[in-house]
């Protein structure tokens, strides 16, 4: 009994310190298809990716051999501590809304905006800035996701709902979801034509418009079916184009590639280009069969997909025993562990065959005497954990595939590999000059208790070939990395338990990259915009203190901080409103503008009050100025009608209503904001208003919520410190007089799309 007391603390701590993934690369190595890798694909930088390449299937025959081999080879190794992933935050932009590189909800060219309302495009002139008005508008049955124009058409992009109904898609075993891209031509804007419509098996993940082509990412199906189209499908005009281009030319095959890894689980990434220049022309695309543990982030010019990789424990425990085990095991013990090494995968996976070998020594180690249990842990624990500090940055790393968007297709351009994990898109940044910066987490398993596992922050500069120029190492030990922000030469890191800190690294020189150090946020922030380089603009919420002394989320706070040295002074600060006012800023960072010129700033924003019960009172943008180093409200413009318009839009994001500004942007010497319900016009330098369309009717909860009074005032300052609760806190800004109004589609040409539909 004694004995097995002693094993079981030296199994527990054995185990312990295997709590992980480990050695040598565990996805088993899947039996070789004969496949010839292009010359495109780079060779290993500096031999750090040599395995986890990406190669290409000759023909679908291939593509389906190696998904039944996946199918039977299956395994599910053990992982690391689990991360949340980030979504990307995109730095806000002092451009006007037509530039024509990245999709959007609301676009200008010449004299017409095209914006987005639910499932309508209203096009609306505005050649006169006081009689803008929507002239026509384009219904969708399917909600548009966001919009291109190019060339005297409009590209719209969704994802299609009603596809579902139709006879076709019932009959498909593969349930996917589908995204439409429908083509208009605008030769004349106020009766648009549709002239192209295509429906693209997957869903929306993001796209650019580079030169004359535009690329459309999409996350395809997951699961192998047998007799079912083996790659994604394309609807064109209604018509199934078959992938077989050997019995009709009017085909869609696409190249797939893979990796040459064992797959856990698997989908498709599809890349599918298209010709604007020559809108009916046919679709190039290339899919990519993805593990499930990868990420893919699109810049403006290259696609980066990356691939993760864990060492597995039981591989490295089991190399350990091996090596000082081995030799002590009976005859028949060794000519079992033969027998599992030679089982075929059909019968035991590689994942079975190593837990089986466990067992055998496991079972060694439970029949020792406990003097010889003793001595053989002097020799194993040691054992283990110099193998866990010489593979320290190989207990896991991501491979980094590097593809350049500036021709027909995707052109494969190189590959590196770095350690740790990518959690998300955020962790990834290409800067102007095409290098990639790449932050990447690390499980350490010493240094822990309880079986926990530490975290270590690693930061990597590439070049455009993805060879590493520079790197810091263990730049946030023990902390977990929340968001990324990047700025040219910079990066500022939050942490997901201090709400009121931020990591900043400097990379000008990018082969010597420095950690500046913590700075001590002086509120709750999310949204960080660097206003200059030594200037940062953070977008939160006020921390006050409550009667009980806790610290409580008070009104909407902007801070301009001074990042030029490591105090992180506070130079100025905004506060409007009460608890519970809020900026669409902090969940879509595209919705805010600065113009850098004027040093004009203007942020989407609703506002409470303890008057108004914390009722929304006032929804719309604030426009402020910064001149030396100070803000000062130039005015405001109100979308909500005193509180009005409170319908709640899930289609456009986290706490986002018809009243909240989405976009806001400038053409010439007016300014124009844009909700669900309005699109304002203003004159840029005072705010005076010249027109208000209105793009949506009001609800019936409109009907029910009354504006107040309007005896709201302004506050602009730092030195506010009315505590949170009083009948005297910050209310915000004085609310606009009543603007004109014009009903879209009234007398306006309303363009009706019918359904789109597929036929066999």
């Amino acid at each position: 009994m004694k004995k097995n007391f002693y094993f079981l603390i030296f199994l527990l701590f054995f185990s312990l310190l295997t709590t992980g993934c480990s050695f040598p690369w565990s996805k088993q190595k899947v039996e070789q298809i004969d496949v010839t890798v292009e010359s495109a694909f780079a060779p290993v930088v500096d031999g750090q990716a040599e395995n986890g390449q990406m190669r290409k299937f000759a023909d679908y025959q291939e593509l389906k051999t190696f998904l039944e081999k996946q199918a039977q080879l299956k395994t599910f190794p053990d992982q690391m501590v689990p991360l949340d992933d980030s979504s990307k935050f995109n730095i806000g932009s002092d451009q006007p809304v037509d530039v024509s590189d990245q999709a959007d909800i609301i676009k200008a060219s010449g004299q017409y905006i095209y914006a987005l309302v639910y499932n309508d495009i209203f096009i609306i002139k505005a050649d006169q800035a006081d009689k803008t008005q929507a002239v026509a508008k384009i219904s969708f049955n399917s909600r548009p996701t966001e919009i291109y124009l190019h060339g005297g058409n409009l590209v719209v992009i969704g994802a299609d709902e009603q596809i579902k109904q139709s006879s076709a898609y019932k009959n498909f075993q593969r349930q996917s979801s589908f995204t439409f891209l429908k083509i208009f031509d605008l030769s004349n804007p106020e009766a648009p034509k549709q002239i192209r419509d295509l429906d693209f098996e997957g869903s929306y993940r993001a796209s650019r418009l580079i030169s004359e082509r535009l690329f459309l990412v999409l996350d395809n199906y997951s699961g192998y079916i047998d007799d079912v189209s083996i790659v994604p499908r394309l609807v064109d005009g209604g018509k199934i184009l078959s992938s077989d281009c050997s019995v009709n030319n009017r085909c869609f095959a696409p190249d797939v590639y893979y990796f040459d890894e064992l797959y856990n689980t698997y989908n498709f990434t599809s890349v599918n280009t298209l010709d604007l220049s020559n809108p009916l022309s046919a679709i190039s695309s290339q899919s990519y069969l993805l593990n499930d543990n990868q990420n893919l982030y699109v810049s403006e010019k290259n696609i980066f997909i990356t691939y993760s990789q864990y060492l597995n424990k039981n591989n490295l425990r089991l190399s350990i025993m091996r090596s000082l085990l081995e030799s002590k095991l009976s005859e028949s013990d060794k000519q079992i562990i033969v027998k599992i090494n030679q089982t075929t995968p059909d019968v035991l996976t590689n994942e079975e065959k190593i837990e089986k070998t466990l067992q055998i020594f496991d079972n060694f180690l439970q029949t020792r005497s406990n003097d010889e249990l003793s001595l053989l842990k002097i020799e194993l624990n040691p054992a283990l954990q110099k193998k866990y500090e010489e593979e320290g940055d190989n207990l896991e790393r991501t491979i980094i595939h590097k593809f350049s968007l500036n021709g027909s297709k995707p052109v494969y351009r190189a590959n590196s590999a770095v350690p740790g994990i990518i959690l998300g898109e955020s962790f990834l940044d290409e800067n102007t000059a095409g290098s990639l910066r790449v932050m990447t987490i690390r499980n350490r398993p010493f240094g822990i208790s309880a079986g926990e596992w530490a975290l270590d922050t690693d930061f990597y500069l590439l070049g455009s070939d993805l060879k590493i120029t520079g790197k810091l190492k263990n730049i946030a030990a023990e902390k977990k990395i929340n968001n990324v922000f990047f700025s040219e030469q910079r990066a500022y890191l939050s942490f997901a338990e201090s709400v009121d800190q931020l990591l900043a690294l400097d990379f000008s020189d990018i082969q010597n990259p420095k950690l500046l150090g913590e700075l001590k946020m002086p509120n709750f922030a999310s949204y960080f915009y660097p206003y200059s380089e030594t200037r940062l603009l953070a977008i939160g919420r006020d921390l006050q203190s409550d009667v009980y002394g806790n610290t409580v989320l008070g009104g909407l706070k902007l801070s301009l901080l001074d990042v030029s040295d490591l105090s992180l002074k506070e130079v100025d600060s905004y506060i409007a409103g009460a608890s519970g006012s809020d900026s669409r800023v902090l969940y879509d960072s595209r919705s805010l503008l600065f113009k850098r010129d004027s040093n004009l700033l203007v942020v989407p924003t609703s506002l409470t009050s303890v008057a108004s019960g914390f009722r929304s009172y006032f929804s719309g943008v604030l426009a402020l100025t910064i001149n030396n180093d100070k803000f000062s409200l130039l005015g405001q413009i109100d979308h909500s009608d005193g509180g009005k318009y409170q319908l709640l839009d899930s289609g456009c994001g986290l706490n986002c209503y018809d009243n909240s500004v989405r976009r806001s942007f400038y053409i010439k010497d007016v300014l124009y904001t844009f909700s669900n319900k309005y699109l304002k016009v203003n004159n840029l330098s005072d705010l005076k208003l010249l027109q208000a369309a209105k793009l949506n009717p009001d609800s019936d909860i409109d009907a029910q919520v009354q504006p107040l009074s309007g005896q709201e005032t302004a506050v602009s300052s730092a030195d506010s410190t009315v505590p949170v609760g009083s009948e005297n806190s910050p209310l915000g800004p004085v609310l606009p007089s009543a603007a004109p109004e014009i009903e879209a589609g009234t007398d306006a040409g309303v363009v009706d799309q019918p359904a789109p539909s597929i036929l066999p």
